[in-house]
């Protein structure tokens, strides 16, 4: 069955002109589909033929007859076709194009879509277009994972950042790959490419503030530096849209479950550190390093108990959640890292 592991095997397809007749993009992530699909809309058919040879067309607006006719043509003066739906999620009637899925027009480059969805693998149709064609899953990414997506969109633009850029970026904007991607192509668009990206770009152009988020957060309190943890805890606590409190405890118990986890490799290699945290960047499996050694398994414990008690709190379990009152919880949280901390 042919499934692509990852969307640089299409990408691989679309580049060398090694097209199946049939490409099912579908997933919960909408980010890699939207880029796939602009690639084959880009690439599959010269631009001298497009207007004979190239269809975009979009589910909502389509039945599975339209999609059928459409593909069931030959192209012209030229080896491929290209018949693209968008949003093919939307299609009322896609379970009807099973019939073409099984015997394909070869020169129809097909391709399907799904935004934010998958086709279920046990239906007639998925099973139909995984025999004839390329099923390519977009899965959403884990948050250890982001800060090598963010890497990885740096090094195609040729672009560097300054150490903890990427780390901050990932702690803020979290795993929504087309925010992380729009703030990106601010930062491409407004900082030189001769220059550094750093966090003060970062605070001008994305409005991430650098003294007061997340990862300064975490950071402040990896160091004990409990003066800071004050500061950034009430800034937080006053701007409950920006940084809600189950955001704020997710991000805590990566955080110190990560010091938790390297206590019993801190004298191994950095590749067993990396397998027992998940953390594979160096600068901050550093900075994880570091403040773990300041920070006994007694009082880790305790904090990350105090943080599964705090996301009870914030779901209303045993506790009146009214308005407003995610700020009061948050300040109340630092208060207990603090006494943690301080122990």
């Amino acid at each position: 069955m042919p499934i692509a592991k990852s969307h640089t095997d299409v990408l691989a397809d679309i580049k060398s002109k090694s097209f199946k007749p049939i490409y099912l993009l579908h997933g919960a992530e909408p980010f890699f589909i939207d880029m796939l699909a602009d690639a084959f809309e880009a690439k599959t058919v010269d631009e001298a033929s497009k207007s004979f040879n190239q269809q975009v067309l979009y589910g909502r607006d389509v039945t599975a007859g339209q999609i059928v006719d459409a593909s069931s043509r030959y192209p012209m003066m030229s080896p491929f076709q290209l018949v693209l739906i968008k949003e093919a999620q939307d299609l009322p009637d896609f379970a009807k194009l099973e019939g073409y899925f099984k015997q394909p027009v070869p020169s129809t480059v097909l391709v399907l879509a799904y935004r934010g969805k998958k086709v279920k693998g046990n239906t007639k149709v998925y099973k139909a277009i995984a025999h004839s064609g390329v099923v390519f899953e977009s899965k959403p990414l884990y948050n250890n994972q982001v800060p090598q997506f963010i890497s990885k969109q740096l090094s195609s633009k040729k672009r560097k950042a300054a150490p903890g850029v990427t780390e901050l970026l990932a702690e803020y904007l979290g795993t929504d790959l087309i925010v992380l991607s729009g703030a990106l192509d601010k930062l491409f668009l407004n900082v030189p490419k001769t220059e550094e990206i750093t966090a003060e770009h970062v605070e001008t152009h994305v409005g991430i503030s650098r003294q007061f988020n997340l990862f300064e957060f975490q950071d402040a309190l990896g160091s004990k530096d409990l003066e800071r943890v004050v500061r950034i805890g009430f800034a937080l606590s006053q701007n409950e849209r920006e940084h809600p409190l189950p955001l704020t405890l997710a991000s805590l118990y990566g955080y110190f479950s990560g010091l938790f986890a390297i206590h019993d490799v801190l004298h191994q290699s950095e590749g067993d550190q990396k397998e027992a945290t998940g953390i594979y960047n160096a600068f901050r499996l550093g900075k994880v390093r570091q403040a773990a050694k300041r920070w006994s398994r007694p009082q880790l414990m305790e904090i990350i108990e105090t943080l599964a008690e705090y996301d009870l709190k914030s779901k209303g379990v045993e506790f009146n959640l009214g308005p407003g009152m995610g700020g009061e919880l948050t300040l109340e949280l630092t208060e207990r890292l603090i006494q943690s901390a301080s122990r």
